[in-house]
């Protein structure tokens, strides 16, 4: 057996027990949860700065100096998704943690 396939096998053994971790299942199931918040406030950013930014953007030519009127809309998008990003992912983690000890609870997190 070559030392590359000795390598797979050993990071293989490790991913498996890394992922079985029960905190670990909660974090990844959090923000796959959050993943269309995550892409929206991205592509907010991505049309920010490439679009609407009246220095490095199209908004900096005379013709399409009017986009320049729109930043403050993505602006606004990227703070309600990326800026509480973290509140939703706090949440998001005790309810799987509370999920995953079977408790019944409407939020089962918060009476443990």
């Amino acid at each position: 057996m070559a030392l590359q396939d000795k390598l797979i096998d050993a990071l293989g053994r490790f991913a498996t027990t890394f992922n079985s971790y029960r905190y670990i299942m909660a974090i990844k199931s959090a923000f796959i949860t959050l993943m269309p918040v995550i892409i929206v406030g991205a592509f907010s950013v991505l049309i920010s700065n490439m679009v609407l930014d009246p220095k490095n953007g199209l908004a900096s030519f005379s013709s399409l100096s009017f986009l320049a009127a729109l930043k403050p809309i993505t602006s606004a998008l990227n703070y309600a998704t990326l800026n509480f990003l973290n509140i939703g992912a706090v949440f998001l983690i005790g309810i799987e943690l509370g999920g995953s000890t079977a408790s019944k609870a409407c939020f089962p997190a918060c009476w443990r």
